[in-house]
C-alpha cells in the first residue's frame, strides 16, 4: 500500500519546498499501472514513505518486478526519480537541451554521434534524448542500483542507448574528444571535487561540442544549502568562473531558482 503523498508534478526550482500539487497516493496508483500495462513491470512499496508534511524529504524503497521475474529493488528520493512512479521532473530540461543542440549547425548530430548524459539517474532522459536526437547516447552514474535499473528498463528497446557506472570527476571510460555534446543536470553540486568534473567534460567533448548544465542558483542565500547531499551551491558569479576557466563560450542564465549553462569546447 502506497503511504503518504507521491506527486508526479513536483515543479523544476521548487522541490525543496516538497511543492505538492494536489495530486496524492492515487496519482503514483495511476502512474505505476499505466507503467504496467505497457512495460509489464510491477512496482511494490517495500518500506519508506513520502511524508504528509512539507518540507520533509521522501525516502520509499520499492521492488521492481519485471516480465522475465527479475527483481530489482529501487530508492525513491527527492535527488532520484523514477518516470513510472513520480513522473518525469526533469524532462523539460532535457527538451531545452535537445532544442538547443539542434539549433548547432555547425554540431552534426548523426548516427556516429554520441551524447554523454552525466548522473543519469533511473535513465528516462537519457532514453528520451536517444528517441528525440536519433544518435548514440550513453547515460553514467555512480549508483550501481540505478544503472542497473537503467539498463533493465530502457537499454533493451534502444541498442544505441547505453548506461554504465561512472563518476564525473572521473570519466575513465570515455576517451578525449570522443563525445559531441554533455547534459549534466543537477549534479555538479554533488561532486566533491567540481573542478575534476569540469576538466573531464572539457577532455572528453570533441572540438565544438556542447555542454547543458544546471545547478541551484545560491546569488541570493550564498552560503547555504538547499540539501543535504550537496557539498556546495553557486552563485552566479561562482559558477560563471568556474566554467570559464575550461570553455571558450558560456552563456548563462538564472531561471526559477536555478543556473541553467551552455559552454562551447
Amino acid at each position: 500500500m502506497w503511504c503518504g503523498i507521491l506527486t508526479s508534478g513536483y515543479t523544476y526550482g521548487r522541490r525543496s519546498h516538497l511543492s505538492c500539487t494536489g495530486r496524492c497516493v492515487r496519482q503514483s496508483g495511476r502512474n505505476t499501472r499505466k507503467a504496467f500495462v505497457a512495460t509489464g513491470i510491477k512496482y511494490t512499496p517495500v518500506s519508506g514513505r513520502w511524508p504528509l508534511l512539507l518540507g520533509h524529504p521522501p525516502d520509499l524503497l520499492l521492488s521492481a518486478k519485471f516480465p522475465d521475474h527479475d527483481i530489482l529493488r529501487i530508492h525513491l528520493t527527492f535527488e532520484r526519480g523514477y518516470q513510472d512512479i513520480d513522473g518525469m521532473a526533469h524532462l523539460s530540461l532535457y527538451e531545452r537541451f535537445a532544442h538547443r543542440l539542434l539549433t548547432f549547425a555547425d554540431l552534426p548530430l548523426d548516427g556516429d554521434a554520441t551524447v554523454l548524459d552525466c548522473a543519469c539517474g533511473s535513465g528516462y532522459g537519457s532514453a528520451f534524448l536517444r528517441q528525440t536526437l536519433k544518435c548514440r547516447v550513453q547515460g553514467v552514474d555512480v549508483d550501481h542500483s540505478t544503472i542497473a535499473y537503467a539498463q533493465k528498463r530502457y537499454s533493451q528497446y534502444h541498442p544505441h542507448l547505453i548506461f554504465s557506472q561512472g563518476d564525473a570527476a572521473d570519466l575513465g571510460l570515455f576517451r578525449s574528444d570522443s563525445v559531441q555534446a554533455i547534459v549534466s543536470i543537477e549534479t555538479i553540486e554533488h561532486v566533491l571535487d567540481d573542478v575534476a568534473a569540469i576538466v573531464e567534460f572539457r577532455r572528453v567533448l570533441a572540438q565544438g561540442g556542447a555542454l547543458f548544465i544546471t545547478t541551484p542558483d545560491s546569488t541570493e542565500r550564498p552560503g547555504t544549502l538547499i540539501s543535504d547531499f550537496h557539498t556546495r551551491e553557486y552563485t552566479y558569479s561562482e559558477f560563471c568562473s568556474l566554467l570559464r576557466d575550461y570553455f571558450s563560450e558560456v552563456e548563462i542564465v538564472s531561471e526559477d531558482q536555478y543556473l541553467i549553462a551552455v559552454c562551447r569546447k
